[in-house]
């Protein structure tokens, strides 16, 4: 989506998450995402995503929209819908453990014998941290860690 927003290409999208806090959406929207569904009701409305899409309209998921809704209104949000750093919730236990063992300096090798774990797994955690970050090495995962608090 920032790819799309910072050069300029119009393209209509609908972005499928398993992660539906308010915060998020509220990124993706004003990154230009024309709608959104978690995966939890995906089934039931994708479809009528496409079409909304399509005829130029934008559409949520009704759980999506309850709670777009109660920010708009200033009515109470659920604490999960309000996380302190978004990215910081879609990483999980372990990739949060790796992330700050490469924000300590700590290599690969050193990593796997601190966790206990397999080197090629942390190279798997370490490129999965990449993705999810949208940064392209380990300055940019120690950087990241600094800027979201994780470390």
């Amino acid at each position: 989506m920032k790819f799309f927003k910072k050069n300029a290409i119009k393209i209509k999208t609908i972005i499928l998450s398993s992660y539906d806090d308010v915060k998020l959406v509220e990124e993706m929207i004003a990154l230009g995402a024309d709608g959104y569904i978690s995966k939890d009701s995906a089934g039931e409305h994708i479809v009528d995503a496409i079409k909304a899409v399509h005829s130029g309209d934008q559409f949520f998921s009704n759980a999506i929209k309850d709670e777009l809704l109660k920010v708009f209104t200033g009515k109470t949000v659920k604490p999960k819908n309000r996380p302190e750093s978004t990215i910081s919730n879609m990483l999980t236990t372990r990739e949060i453990e790796v992330l700050k063992l490469i924000s300590q300096e700590h290599s690969s090798p050193e990593i796997a014998g601190i966790l206990n774990i397999s080197q090629s797994t942390v190279d798997t955690y370490r490129k999965n941290l990449l993705k999810k970050t949208n940064v392209k090495n380990s300055v940019g995962l120690a950087m990241y860690a600094v800027k979201n608090k994780i470390v």
